[in-house]
């Protein structure tokens, strides 16, 4: 899978490449489905949901460019494959599922993949309230359009990622909060040089959301103002 469906797609962080050889995929797919495991198809769970394919999760994961140390909040469990890839790359996640029969089978193939630093929550995201911020935020399903209605949720130089709407790729772009652009990652790359950053991949819509979608298939990160918390600065070139 890492060689031919994540590194055709622009995912080389070593810390992601080899999570995702680690992480068995196949046991969180559906019994029926698990010889397509590695497809680049978004593989049904039931309800209407989807897991996203190798490539989108590959994306993800190095979008958010998560530290050992990185508390994480993920919207929408579903199959629990990218909540256990974030459990790896990270020191605890919180993964929110509106369905609790996904949530119970997340949970199941969680607990035999080893992830103990990781908690399935059943809560709608719209209605819930964290008592902690987080470092890093992977929203799963479409969201309203607009900025991401979870930003107060991030700590200073934290990091979120969300597709916004449903259907066929169009890009996406960089979003930040105000105060100083961010100084290292793809974000402050693209910056510096007044880009928008494209990824061009296929996302399913797989969360309730209420109120107008962004157009489809547009994939977000947004940064918030501030450093890491122990993370090395430098002077803006």
């Amino acid at each position: 899978m890492v060689t031919q469906q994540v590194r055709v797609g622009a995912v080389l962080e070593p810390r992601v490449l080899e999570v995702l050889g680690q992480v068995r995929r196949e046991a969180f797919a559906p019994a029926a489905y698990r010889s397509l495991a590695f497809a680049d198809t978004a593989i049904p769970l039931g309800d209407g949901q989807h897991m996203m394919t190798p490539q989108v999760e590959g994306r993800v994961l190095q979008a958010l460019e998560i530290a050992p140390t990185d508390r994480v909040l993920e919207i929408g469990t579903g199959s629990g494959f990218l909540a256990a890839c974030l459990a790896r790359l990270g020191a605890h996640v919180t993964s929110l599922e509106i369905r609790p029969g996904l949530a119970d089978a997340a949970r199941r193939a969680l607990r035999e993949a080893g992830a103990r630093n990781c908690d399935v929550l059943v809560a709608d995201a719209f209605a819930w309230q964290p008592a902690a911020a987080f470092d890093c935020i992977a929203a799963t399903g479409s969201l309203p359009a607009g900025d991401l209605p979870f930003r107060e949720w991030l700590a200073p130089g934290g990091r979120a990622f969300a597709p916004a709407g449903g259907g066929p790729p169009r890009g996406g772009g960089v979003v930040r909060g105000g105060g100083p652009a961010p100084r290292h990652g793809r974000a402050a790359r693209a910056a510096r040089r007044g880009r928008r950053v494209h990824l061009p991949v296929p996302v399913r819509d797989r969360a309730r959301s209420p109120g107008p979608c962004a157009p489809a298939g547009a994939l977000r990160l947004l940064t918030v103002a501030g450093p890491r918390p122990g993370a090395a600065t430098r002077p803006a070139s």
